[in-house]
């Protein structure tokens, strides 16, 4: 189990470095292209949106085919040539490339938490998950910050290669530790399935499960507390940026600050993952959703400074790590082995799905009343009442699951 741990924690690590190390690099590059601020924000939203859609279809074709090991090497690859093609000088082919690098890639981060949440045990499940997250994280701090160092040194195309590379390894690795044999697939008879599916439209097969998944209430309620909490999230960070530009800040203090968001996940992910296994899944969910609503009052309240918008992106911060930690927990313990694919690809889809339509929501609201200062307060709004949706229809997992599932401690 060590092994495959190891290994999906590496690619955890690695997917983050390229994922960080084209965020902001790509807006740049963009704009010394020409491109428009429309056509900026869409390299960042559509790759998010498309994130959230495509998620839950990986999800889906990992429990119908359970070739787990094979779907992140096959991902990790095919995605490698995209990745370096995004350095191409022309901004609409790096937005459609960058929405066909996310179909592809969205897949990894979904199978990775469905082994890990596979080969655990139920009472240490959320320490586990949050060391996912946190090393994810770790890697997307890495990648913004060497991102405009090597941009600056050797421009677009080197500096993804670098990316390219190390990813690159990190799946090879992945593919020479991991036996697919000791990954639980929660079927006994894998060749009857095999057989059966054999006969089946792939469209047929997902469209049943999905519709199966649908009829589960508790899944679909967590899908939609997460998605209305991170499209709080997404409207308060849409115009931060413009917000920190305006009160005089230089771009070097904007990426550093900007930073915290991911950096602080890497220290408080695990702690959080493990209150989870303490405290309960819904008491850490509660308490992210108020750091949400905390940061987006830091913005209204205090001045516009270094040190308060560091504090914000902070708090923002935890309450991200706390959400990613207890999360994927919570759906582990409501649902069978199954059906765990799904339900995960759903968390990270709503999740993708916020980010990418909180920054237009953010752009309207800031457009119709005149001030960035009311997507803050929006955002603080939509967080609240998210956290009262928690309270009142989520139960605590840790109470109600009975384990049913065979894992290898």
């Amino acid at each position: 189990m060590r092994k495959i741990i190891f290994a999906t924690y590496l690619v955890a690590f690695t997917l983050g470095l390229v994922w960080g190390g084209s965020n902001i690099m790509l807006q740049i590059y963009a704009y010394s292209l020409g491109a428009s601020y429309l056509e900026i924000s869409l390299i960042s939203s559509l790759f998010s949106l498309m994130m959230g859609f495509a998620q839950p279809i990986w999800g889906m074709l990992s429990d119908i085919i359970r070739k787990r090991k094979i779907f992140i090497t096959l991902n990790g690859f095919l995605s490698v040539p995209i990745y370096l093609l995004l350095s191409y000088p022309n901004v609409w082919v790096i937005i459609i490339l960058r929405i066909l690098w996310a179909a592809i890639v969205s897949g990894i981060p979904v199978i990775t938490l469905v082994i890990i949440t596979s080969i655990v045990s139920k009472e240490k499940v959320g320490s586990w998950t949050g060391g996912f997250y946190s090393l994810n994280m770790f890697g997307f701090s890495a990648g913004m910050f060497t991102q405009g160092i090597l941009y600056d040194i050797y421009g677009p195309f080197q500096t993804l290669f670098v990316y390219a590379i190390i990813f690159t390894l990190s799946i090879i690795l992945f593919f020479i530790l991991v036996d697919e044999k000791v990954i639980p697939t929660g079927i006994e008879d894998i060749q009857s399935v095999k057989r059966e599916r054999t006969f089946q439209l792939l469209s047929i097969a997902i469209f049943s499960r999905f519709t199966a998944l649908k009829k589960g209430g508790k899944i679909m309620i967590v899908f939609f507390i997460i998605l209305l909490l991170m499209l709080g999230q997404g409207i308060m960070i849409g115009l931060l940026p413009i917000y920190m530009v305006e009160s005089g800040l230089s771009n070097t203090y904007i990426g550093i600050i900007f930073s915290f968001l991911s950096l602080v996940g890497v220290f408080t992910s695990t702690i959080f993952g493990y209150l989870s296994d303490r405290i309960g899944r819904k008491m850490v969910l509660i308490t992210g959703s108020l750091c949400f609503v905390a940061g987006s009052a830091i913005l209204v309240i205090l001045e516009p400074t270094i040190i308060n918008f560091s504090l914000a992106t902070i708090t923002y911060g935890l309450g991200y790590s706390a959400i990613n930690a207890a999360g994927p927990a919570y759906l582990s313990d409501i649902t069978t082995i199954e059906e765990r694919g799904e339900a995960i690809g759903l968390f990270n889809s709503a999740s993708s799905l916020g980010w990418g339509v909180g920054p237009i929501f953010s752009g309207i609201i800031a457009t119709i009343s005149g001030e960035i200062t009311s997507t803050f307060v929006t955002s603080a709004v939509v967080c609240v009442f998210d956290t009262t949706l928690m309270v009142v229809f989520l139960k605590e997992s840790l109470k109600k699951k009975e384990s049913t599932d065979v894992r290898e401690k």
